[in-house]
């Protein structure tokens, strides 16, 4: 079945409100993000760093692929995620992992620490 932009948009916010309680980071991904529709069912989604993308495909994309195929009763929707970053998104830190490689660069002597005492980020 074709859907149109705001059909889209609608499922896209109703999906982002039943993540906020157990992924409240990936949810601010989503709400801050607009997701293009392609040739009909490729959605793009563009995040600001590798470490976004990683996290939406490991913990987030096939979800979200299932809800809008159902929802938008389509099951040709394909998810395409890009990396765009912007000179702003640069300076922001996400993740655990992307503070500790900014600090990293830094003072390379935390990853001996890492190593030594075997810490893990998450």
């Amino acid at each position: 079945m074709v859907f149109t932009e705001e059909e889209l948009q609608k499922v896209w916010v109703a999906f982002s409100e039943s993540i906020q309680q157990d992924m409240p980071r990936l949810y601010q991904v989503m709400k801050h993000k607009v997701p293009e529709l392609e040739n009909g069912t490729k959605i793009k989604i563009k995040v600001d760093s590798e470490t976004q993308k990683s996290e939406f495909q490991e913990r987030l994309a096939q979800k979200l692929i299932g809800f809008l195929r159902d929802k938008l009763e389509n099951d040709f929707i394909e998810l395409l995620l890009e990396v765009v970053e912007s000179d702003e998104v640069k300076n922001l830190l996400f993740s655990a992992s992307d503070k500790f490689n900014y600090l990293l660069e830094l003072n390379p002597n935390l990853q001996l620490l890492k190593q030594q005492f075997n810490l893990d980020l998450e």
